[in-house]
């Protein structure tokens, strides 16, 4: 959830070659800005996508990065463009990534994790937790467990605030054996 006050301004990328049928990245990102401070949102965009955005040279730079596609579609080797030069651009000092528990396709990947761990400044969010996190869930046959849960990014003329903080998501994921996200 996004709550914003007052009015804030909005700029659209959308790669818009869908001809085969590719959902996911004919994803419309969304940047919204309000207070100087900008959220990336960027639905289910892949690699084709984002290849599409940075060869224009867009501006991408946000506070906050709403991960794309569950944090699946980075790939460690070969990926182009590789993650570590789409970060650079947006350089988010909070990037959520919105996860569900038994999740079919084992996303997000450890990759993923890993490469947004190397960066000391960042902080990351998982709305929910999966096995790479809590390896009890393997056992669990259905269901959601929380991490994070609802993440609320509320921008303030003063800075931004994000509820859980980082106290109540240290608390959280105390009870992860293996917990990926960084507070």
């Amino acid at each position: 959830m996004l709550v914003w006050l007052g009015k804030f301004h909005k700029r659209l990328f959308h790669y818009a070659n869908d001809e085969r049928g590719d959902t996911n990245n004919a994803s419309v990102m969304l940047r919204l800005t309000f207070a100087q401070r900008r959220v990336l949102l960027t639905a289910d965009i892949e690699a084709e996508g984002w290849q599409w955005v940075v060869e224009r040279n867009m501006d991408l730079k946000a506070d906050v990065l709403k991960f794309p596609h569950h944090g699946a579609w980075y790939n460690a080797v070969g990926q182009q463009p590789p993650l570590e030069k789409i970060l650079e651009q947006i350089d988010p000092s909070l990037v959520v990534l919105s996860v569900g528990t038994k999740n079919i396709y084992n996303h997000p990947k450890l990759s993923t994790f890993k490469l947004l761990r190397s960066h000391p400044k960042l902080r990351f969010v998982c709305t929910e937790a999966t096995d790479q996190c809590y390896s009890a869930l393997k056992a669990v046959p259905k269901g959601t467990f929380s991490c994070a849960g609802t993440v609320e990014v509320v921008i303030k003329k003063d800075g931004i605030a994000v509820i859980p903080d980082i106290a109540q998501h240290s608390v959280i994921i105390e009870r992860f054996d293996t917990a990926q996200c960084k507070t």
